[in-house]
């Protein structure tokens, strides 16, 4: 028997494994997304100060196990969505932002 691979998520035994883009404004400041689960959507909280490439546990939301009623887990891999397109104005507040940390 072959398992075709998932669009979304990666097995590994019981466990899943999602690569899950978020803004980078919600990595540095905290924030909520929606991740997917086999069972359907659910919300998670992004911590303030979360790096790029952060993994998030989620208990109970991968697999069944082969023996009993438990689940694996869900990790959930935090990727930065990178603005491409900035405004003058968001432009500006990026330099001052560079600025800042070079100050310090």
């Amino acid at each position: 028997v072959h398992i075709a691979p998932d669009p979304i998520f990666e097995r590994h035994g019981d466990d899943l494994h999602e690569q899950h883009p978020v803004s980078v404004y919600s990595l540095v400041l905290g924030g909520e997304t929606t991740v997917p689960t086999m069972t359907g959507k659910i919300d998670m909280k992004i911590p303030a100060a979360s790096q790029n490439g952060r993994v998030l546990r989620v208990p109970g939301k991968g697999m069944p196990k082969l023996h009993g009623d438990a689940h694996g887990d869900l990790y959930v891999t935090l990727n930065a969505d990178v603005p491409t397109k900035l405004t003058d104005k968001e432009r500006e507040l990026f330099v001052q932002l560079a600025e800042l940390a070079k100050a310090r």
